[in-house]
């Protein structure tokens, strides 16, 4: 058992609470149950995901779901690395610590893994800078059958902590590759043959936009919106009617808005 938070391997677990050593390492930390146990999962079924360590302490081992977890694991042939309570404390970013955090080794999505369906549905983000944000995104995506996720500079790290809690474990579940020029990444979509679509505050209505063919919805910082010339290589825009007070809407809820919109003609589509 570690019971020191001068051990260097906890130190190590400490620094990737850093982007730049997160970067540097490339590797991330998750924490918590649901979040160990998502990342499980993707290892057994898509392989795509490696746990490389977990440590724990005696908080988790001692909760069903725990127990059940710490089993799987070591079944699964994952170290296991057992640290006292106030270590776990010490290295945990949430107020109330399962017991439970897990290192892995970061991923390298490309583009072809986000075109590789039939009809491409992807979420862009351009600046989004909120990590919440991020995560509700990601999940949202997850949940409505985006093909995937792209990122563009300025936005916040899809490893960070408060983005892995709030994607729920979608990071493990979809594609989400990472261009520092927003634009190259956009010139690579439409060379796929992928259309660009951005939200605007004045355009035509989103239910009257085509989100049944290729296409990728593109959203912009929470505050300043898209770039003028990353707007300018969007093919359309489209407008989230709005007839309340707010002048504007969360970028994770418009993402989801408009990715709920894109399943709906899709599925009427289907069944007509």
């Amino acid at each position: 058992m570690i019971s020191s938070s001068s051990n260097p391997r906890i130190k190590f677990l400490k620094s990737l609470a850093e982007r730049r050593e997160r970067e540097k390492e490339r590797k991330f930390v998750i924490e918590g149950i649901h979040l160990v146990s998502e990342a499980l999962a993707s290892q057994e079924k898509e392989k795509k995901f490696r746990l490389e360590s977990v440590f724990f302490s005696k908080r988790a081992s001692a909760s069903k779901e725990g127990d059940a977890l710490l089993k799987r694991l070591l079944k699964a042939n994952v170290e296991l690395v057992e640290v006292s309570e106030k270590v776990m404390t010490d290295v945990s970013d949430v107020e109330a610590p399962q017991g439970i955090v897990a290192v892995l080794p970061a991923v390298e999505d490309n583009i072809e893994d986000i075109v590789s369906v039939k009809v491409p549905l992807i979420v862009v983000c351009h600046g989004v800078q909120d990590p919440g944000n991020l995560g509700t995104i990601i999940r949202s995506a997850d949940a409505f059958g985006a093909s995937g996720i792209l990122l563009g500079s300025g936005t916040v790290d899809v490893y960070n902590p408060k983005t892995l809690r709030s994607s729920m474990g979608s990071v493990f579940h979809l594609p989400i590759v990472v261009f520092d020029d927003v634009k190259v990444g956009l010139r690579r979509l439409k060379e796929k043959g992928v259309s660009l679509l951005a939200t605007t505050l004045k355009a035509q209505a989103l239910g009257k936009s085509d989100l049944v063919s290729s296409c990728a919805v593109v959203f912009g910082a929470e505050g300043a919106g898209l770039p003028e010339d990353v707007l300018k290589m969007c093919d359309r825009t489209a407008m989230i009617p709005m007839p309340g007070g707010a002048e504007s809407l969360n970028v994770g809820v418009a993402a989801s808005i408009v990715l709920y919109e894109a399943v709906r003609q899709r599925q009427e589509k289907e069944n007509a």
